[in-house]
């Protein structure tokens, strides 16, 4: 090397391993919190639905931190023979990633990348020249950002500590000895599925065991087959069609909550959630709640709180190399009880409190613990065709690809792993059970244990719960037991609506029936009370319609009612359906264009038109013929 050349490489620029981390750990908070500029942009300007956590004000920084950091080892390694271009270049193509990825539009990884790596080259050659100011622009905006993101996240915690300072302050004066009330809903758990409802052994023994202390209702339907509507209606004993919850609106604030009611009669409120879709505050229903939790601090939220994070854990190729199906923010139902105890472990003892709890465990992905697995999966059976998705702020999500096209044995592992789900779920509420008779609390409890819906597994060709009203996703559990034990062992057979649930505990707790609307369920056990009709009404909206056969692809509404063990369902397309569930448990017989089916079908038109839901479309015209069950495909 002649003499030139040795001068020209000793004069280019060498970073040190604190000129290399500065520089990471800036451009981490500097695009991530460009990243919460966006979110927040798009929540407060143009008010999308953005299904995120206020921490994304200090997760999106730290998470893009971290992995610049770890994008900056190679760097690190060089030693001696470290040059700016190392740094800069992997870094600013991986920003650029991120913020590519979150405009509204659908790119391949290659183009995002292809994208980035342009991007990072134009910003490495604008660089050239400017080390030393790059150098000390790192160094002074690192320490300076990290203060800034410090004080997101204090800003962040201090405010959910303030909410919940604030509300307990202004609480009226409980009446003396009024019941605690827990309210547990078991996402998308069927009542097929458990043993008190006659579904496989060993499902749901735990539930099985505090149903015989229990008041069991053989027929309770829920208000719709998905998360918000029928939380909703269960908050608000409004039916689903008369409140805001849709999807793509929050529910708003125009009717009074369970929780709120309860607040106003000096309860301390709690809300622990584990569904972050369609439960979690941004959608409207924490209203009422001193305290709610729903994002987990963990982690995974960290990674799913940046865009890069998202691209990265949500990408098919690599979820199925590692055979690892798992929501990344999932909050399991251990971690819940431990929230929940904490909770009223610090709560003030001298006040009754209402805690609401949503369990995600048995929602898609199914992943059992291993133990629970293998006893109702078959050995060596891989759930390898998944779709990963996400979208710009809800994380991840991840459920079957063409799920109608699965093979018989396919579909018996598929629930087979729903089941393990519900097995390792139900383990999880005997521990629950077990903690607060520890406690002393549950004798001094009213507890509610339901579902927001079910699941479809072939029946009718169908799987998941999002486009149709059949049996399988409207039939629900539903369990009330009373503080010590009364009335237990009475299963009430007689169809019930979940929206019938506010009424009911808060005509249990001594506030009477007419607080909110609905009937007090509470007459059907109570001797000496005329029970009023439960009009066990169920609602399904078009919105992600995917397949053209679903039943509600065909239309906008679709409603159904289930009167003893009559049940009829009024199609989008104006068909009607009609099952005698005493003899037709599976809705495989079509009563309607029968004698019988239809004089009852008349009825039953009268009353959905009672509960005033959107006008559907039944009678059908004179050419329609009556609509038969989806067979498998």
């Amino acid at each position: 090397m002649g003499a030139s050349a040795m001068e020209t490489s000793r004069s280019r620029p060498r970073w040190g391993a604190w000129d290399v981390l500065s520089f990471a750990i800036a451009a981490g908070f500097m695009v991530g919190l460009g990243e919460v500029v966006a979110i927040a942009w798009r929540y407060f300007v143009a008010q999308d639905l953005t299904r995120t956590t206020p921490h994304v004000a200090w997760m999106a920084p730290v998470g893009y931190a971290a992995c610049f950091v770890i994008a900056s080892l190679p760097a690190l390694l060089l030693g001696s023979r470290r040059r700016p271009g190392h740094v800069v270049v992997p870094i600013v193509a991986l920003g650029a990633f991120g913020w590519i990825a979150m405009l509204p539009w659908d790119l391949y990884p290659v183009a995002l990348g292809l994208l980035a790596v342009g991007a990072a080259a134009g910003v490495a050659r604008g660089a050239r020249g400017r080390d030393a100011g790059l150098r000390r622009a790192a160094r002074i905006a690192a320490p300076a950002l990290g203060l800034v993101v410090a004080l997101a996240a204090g800003v962040v915690f201090g405010r959910a500590a303030l909410r919940e300072r604030r509300a307990l302050a202004s609480l009226p004066e409980a009446t003396p000895g009024a019941p605690n009330v827990l309210l547990l809903i078991l996402d998308t758990v069927r009542a097929k599925s458990l043993g008190l409802h006659g579904g496989a052994a060993g499902v749901s023994p735990h539930l099985d065991r505090l149903a015989s202390r229990s008041i069991v209702f053989e027929r309770a339907q829920s208000p719709a087959p998905w998360t918000l509507p029928s939380h909703a209606s269960m908050f608000t004993g409004r039916w689903p069609h008369e409140t805001s919850a849709s999807w793509d609106r929050p529910l708003d604030d125009t009717h009074p909550t369970l929780a709120e009611a309860l607040a106003e009669r000096g309860y301390a409120t709690a809300g622990f959630v584990a569904n972050l879709l369609y439960a979690s505050t941004p959608l409207g229903l924490d209203r009422g709640f001193a305290r709610y939790e729903d994002f987990p601090i963990s982690p995974g939220q960290v990674v799913l709180s940046t865009s890069l994070g998202r691209e990265i854990v949500t990408h098919d190729g690599l979820r199925r190399l590692a055979g690892w199906h798992e929501v990344l923010n999932r909050k399991p139902a251990d971690g819940l009880n431990r929230d929940l105890l904490d909770w009223l472990d610090r709560r003030p003892a001298s006040r009754p409190f209402f805690a609401f709890m949503n369990f995600f465990d048995a929602h898609e992905p199914y992943e059992p613990p291993a133990a629970v697995r293998q006893r109702f999966v078959d050995p060596g059976f891989r759930r390898d065709d998944v779709s990963h998705t996400h979208s710009l702020l809800r994380g991840v999500d991840a459920r079957r690809v063409d799920g109608w096209a699965m093979s018989p044995a396919e579909a018996r592992n598929e629930l087979g792993l729903y089941e393990a789900s519900i097995a390792a779920l139900d383990a999880r509420l005997g521990e629950l059970f077990d903690r607060l008779e520890e406690r002393g609390l549950l004798d001094g409890t009213l507890v509610v244990i339901t579902s927001d819906h079910g699941e479809q597994f072939g029946e009718h060709g169908l799987f998941g719960h999002l486009q149709s009203l059949y049996q399988p996703v409207t039939h629900v559990p539903l369990i009330v037991r009373l503080p010590g034990d009364g009335g237990a062992g009475r299963r009430i057979e007689t169809a019930v609506s979940l929206r019938d649930l506010p009424a009911t505990v808060l005509d249990l707790v001594g506030a009477g029936p007419d607080v909110l609307p609905g009937e007090s369920l509470a007459a059907l056990w109570e001797e000496g009370r005329e029970p009023s009709i439960s009009w066990a009404v169920s609602e399904l909206h078009r919105g992600l319609a995917e397949e053209p056969w679903y039943p509600i692809a065909s239309g906008l509404d679709m409603q159904a009612l289930l009167n003893g063990t009559i049940f009829y369902i009024c199609n989008p397309d104006a068909s009607e359906e009609l099952y005698d569930l005493s003899t037709d448990p599976d809705e495989t017989e079509n009563l309607a264009g029968t004698p019988f089916g239809d004089e009852a079908i008349f009825a039953f038109r009268r009353a959905i038109a009672h509960v005033g839901a959107p006008p559907p479309r039944c009678p059908p015209p004179p050419d329609a013929a009556p609509r038969r069950p989806n067979r498998a495909r």
